[in-house]
């Protein structure tokens, strides 16, 4: 995808030219938790502060992957629509969030899990849960069950930041429209 392929571009030149170490992890598999848990133990033995999760259809700039890069929070993501029109993240009611939900809102807040579409994390929180990817309930995908997991075992929110409004290709655009 040329978007995935621009942002990549940008956000590497604007991390060199800013001297912010990088290391790129890829990997591919039909199974998704299998290859993120793959990349989960490459990580495991490299010296990182943040574990950046981007997914190749998703659309971004440097100033939004720079907002979640240098966020205090321990686990946070950026907005992108799914297929069924809802952003990719979940409230406490075990619902989708509606676009119209985070129209007005200007900062992170709290929910119960959020794609890993685009997601960063500070050093330690894969590290101190046993086979992260694994799912802990058969109903669950690996994002709902690594974002569960998160809040039971390491006590930590999973936050979702409302500004940062990603473009998520699929055959076509899903895209924020007036939102």
């Amino acid at each position: 995808n040329q978007h995935y392929v621009w942002s990549i571009n940008q956000t590497i030149r604007h991390l060199e030219q800013n001297n912010i170490s990088w290391i790129w992890l890829n990997d591919y598999s039909s199974h998704v938790g299998e290859v993120r848990q793959r990349l989960i133990d490459q990580a495991c033995e490299l010296s990182y502060n943040k574990l950046f999760w981007i997914d190749s259809d998703i659309y971004w700039n440097v100033d939004q992957f720079m907002r979640l890069y240098e966020s205090w929070h321990d686990v946070i993501s950026g907005c992108y629509i799914t297929t069924a029109n809802r952003i990719a993240a979940q409230d406490f009611d075990r619902q989708l969030l509606d676009p119209e939900y985070i129209r007005f809102k200007r900062e992170p807040f709290e929910v119960r899990s959020a794609g890993f579409g685009f997601m960063c994390m500070k050093n330690g929180i894969v590290e101190n849960i046993k086979d992260p990817m694994m799912p802990s309930d058969s109903d669950l995908n690996e994002d709902i069950s690594f974002c569960l997991r998160v809040k039971d075992e390491l006590g930590l929110p999973i936050m979702l930041d409302p500004t940062i409004k990603l473009d998520h290709f699929r055959t076509v655009s899903l895209g924020w429209g007036e939102v």
